[in-house]
């Protein structure tokens, strides 16, 4: 997969905006299918959980892959901005879910459900941007902002929304939503300043309105 956007970006040699959506990880889990590759081990305890070594020998792939494509992009003499991310957890064995928080999920805090559903983010570039070694938790949301802003491109209209409402609703997911003091809160509270029902409305907008102006977009 990675190999195909190195591909397309010596076939085309100009600006260009590659979306590439990766299957490997995504599952079912199956060591049935795993012949050939080198697996990870797992400690002793674990050994039962078939679909969790294969999750973590694909994900041990990933990183060989991710590194490879970095690599590359080191030489190049263009500027590229990549950004990687993973959009779900794994779909592996609840029991080793529990084992591994070290407690039943039903009893989860909104901070432990938080936790859970996190996966890991970069955005990385091969030239100066003005984030260096920043590490930020975020939400799927803001990404495309994020994206604008490391590369120091203009902004939308929409994604200057996103930027703003960063700034006072960190991340925002279907579990809920963290403010800027840390805490979190679930989507049935008060949304203080009234961020999320605005947001409401500009996804609808984005979304539904038949009529609706892309100045606010481009």
């Amino acid at each position: 997969s990675f190999d195909k956007v190195i591909e397309l970006y010596e076939q085309y040699g100009q600006k260009q905006f590659i979306f590439n959506v990766t299957m490997q990880n995504h599952g079912g889990y199956s060591m049935e299918e795993m012949d050939g590759t080198e697996c990870i081990r797992l400690k002793k305890d674990w050994e039962k959980y078939q679909d969790v070594q294969a999750y973590l020998t694909l994900m041990k792939e990933s990183d060989r892959a991710v590194s490879k494509l970095l690599d590359y992009f080191r030489q190049v003499d263009e500027p590229v901005i990549l950004c990687i991310f993973g959009d779900h957890h794994p779909a592996v064995d609840a029991e080793w879910i529990e084992q591994v928080m070290e407690k039943p999920q039903e009893g989860l805090s909104m901070e432990d459900a938080q936790r859970k559903y996190a996966v890991p983010y970069m955005i990385w570039a091969n030239f100066d941007t003005p984030y260096v070694r920043c590490k930020l938790d975020t939400s799927a949301n803001y990404l495309g902002a994020l994206f604008l802003e490391n590369a120091g491109l203009r902004q939308s209209a929409y994604t200057d929304f996103l930027t703003r409402m960063r700034k006072e609703i960190p991340v925002l997911n279907a579990l809920g939503y963290q403010t800027k003091d840390g805490a979190w809160h679930s989507l049935e509270e008060e949304d203080a300043g009234g961020w999320i029902r605005d947001y409401r409305i500009v996804q609808y907008y984005a979304m539904f309105e038949q009529e609706r102006s892309q100045s606010y977009f481009k």
